[in-house]
């Protein structure tokens, strides 16, 4: 009945300049959004005071009905960002919604590698949160660029080391594409930051692998990942850890990069073993 009222202003926003359309599709109204999108004067596109615009919304919202709706008319740009350079796919991984993840790689125009304001992808970032299984879609797109950097020259398995998540680290350096080794902007490589931050387990993983790893690479300071795993920074691990937890941790990271620098052979079997994957490819 409101929308026949020609004194209606179907584009008048909220206080934050959110439409009525807009907030249909942050809610997943998609009854009202259908409605909406018939009607020639609602102006589909328009952002609220945050530069944010109805599409982008109902994807960071992980409204599944309304994007598959959205995504399929030809108005709407399916990569257009918001004003920090988020795309739409972007902000579904970091939200989480699989679902919604699984519908926008269907489309071949979506871009898979687009990057924010600091260069991190759709990868980056769901690498960075530990959602393995949108991990998986990604690798699983041809599209994807799994050694893209960020402005840090980050790629997505130095975040992962970074953040200590293991699953992803197996994951990523089963995937023969990924370059386990390469340094971010700083000349500091995964397996450097994982010592720095006192990751044992992503330092057991990357020297239990079959690929070449080179521990004596030294940052632009100078230091080797054996110096900094000396000078091991203290980590949150979700609970008070004792400081004789975190010299120890210390202790075995070095004992690991000594012993793999004398016999990498010898130290790898060890780790397989110890790891669990001795007859593994990995």
């Amino acid at each position: 009945m409101l929308l026949k009222d020609n004194r209606v202003e179907v584009n008048q926003g909220n206080r934050i300049g959110r439409t009525a359309f807009f907030m249909a599709c942050l809610n997943g109204l998609i009854e009202i959004v259908k409605v909406l999108l018939n009607d020639k004067r609602v102006d589909i596109h328009k952002e609220d005071m945050y530069g944010i615009r109805p599409f982008w919304i109902s994807c960071q919202y992980g409204q599944i009905e309304v994007v598959e709706l959205l995504s399929n008319d030809e108005r709407i740009d399916i990569n257009q960002v918001n004003k920090y350079d988020q795309s739409p796919l972007w902000v579904t991984c970091q939200s989480g919604y699989i679902d919604v993840v699984k519908l926008l790689l269907i489309f071949k125009k979506i871009d898979v590698n687009k990057g924010d304001s600091d260069g991190r992808t759709a990868l980056h970032v769901t690498c960075s949160k530990g959602f393995i299984d949108i991990v998986k879609l990604l690798l699983n797109d041809k599209r994807i660029d799994v050694n893209q950097v960020d402005n840090d020259k980050r790629t997505p398995f130095w975040i992962a080391c970074w953040k200590g998540e293991i699953d992803i680290v197996e994951l990523l350096i089963k995937d023969e594409r990924v370059d386990i080794n390469l340094p971010n902007k700083y000349t500091e490589t995964p397996l450097f930051i994982a010592c720095q931050n006192g990751q044992i387990k992503t330092v057991e993983y990357i020297l239990a692998s079959r690929r070449e790893v080179n521990i004596n690479v030294r940052n632009d300071e100078g230091r080797s990942a054996i110096d900094m795993a000396k000078e091991m920074l203290p980590i949150d691990q979700g609970y008070w850890e004792p400081k004789e937890m975190s010299q120890k941790r210390r202790k075995n990271i070095i004992e690991f990069l000594e012993s793999f620098e004398r016999n990498p052979n010898e130290t790898r079997i060890k780790l397989r073993v110890h790891l669990g994957f001795a007859g593994n490819i990995f």
